[in-house]
């Protein structure tokens, strides 16, 4: 009988647990930091093959989470970052150089997406393409790496969507070696760097 008062006492005051809508963010300083610090600091060291299960800034969840399910409910593996775990999600696909990151639950969309093209374009990647029309972002970056080509495809709306209640933009980023990525591109030769 203790044993199940605990447990109701610890499932009642574990935030994970709660079946309240959530919090929807707006004017986090650090939320457009900490999501573009997780590009360098998760995804790029994930498309390596390091094993994200063990990073200390992570939070393993045991499903999909609910707030973007619907849009990425096919990614099988799903971290919080411990940072900011309503607003960002690290996603780990089956193949083991897919990483993708996925902003959530804010208003600040825009502001992120601008200031990730931003320190993107600053540290050598180039734009391969670049749409945003229609209310929506969609860009590919990509960058020369000595073991490769690392590619960057960003999506997300130009506004925020829904109240910005639930997916708000999303990062993919993957790992290519040259041969792959001179295929991708039909044999041409990749882009000079800036």
């Amino acid at each position: 009988m203790l044993n199940a008062m605990i447990a109701a006492l610890l499932a009642a005051a574990t935030p994970a647990q709660s079946t309240s809508a959530p919090e929807v963010g707006s004017g986090d300083p650090d939320l457009a930091i900490a999501f573009i610090n997780a590009v360098p600091d998760i995804c790029f060291r994930a498309a390596r093959g390091a094993v994200m299960a063990t990073n200390p800034s992570l939070q393993k969840l045991d499903a999909v989470p609910a707030t973007i399910a619907a849009e990425y409910g096919r990614i099988p593996t799903w971290f919080s970052l411990k940072k900011k775990p309503g607003n960002i999600f690290v996603g780990f696909g089956a193949r083991a150089n897919d990483c993708h990151l996925v902003l959530a639950d804010t208003m600040q969309t825009v502001e992120v997406q601008q200031k990730l093209i931003a320190a993107l374009r600053a540290t050598g990647f180039s734009a391969q393409q670049d749409t945003r029309s229609k209310g929506m972002t969609d860009m590919i970056l990509i960058r020369a790496a000595p073991d490769g080509y690392m590619l960057i495809a960003l999506q997300g709306p130009l506004a925020p969507v829904e109240g910005g209640r639930g997916a708000q933009a999303s990062v993919h980023v993957k790992l290519v070696s040259k041969g792959d990525f001179e295929t991708m591109r039909g044999g041409k030769a990749p882009p000079a760097r800036p």
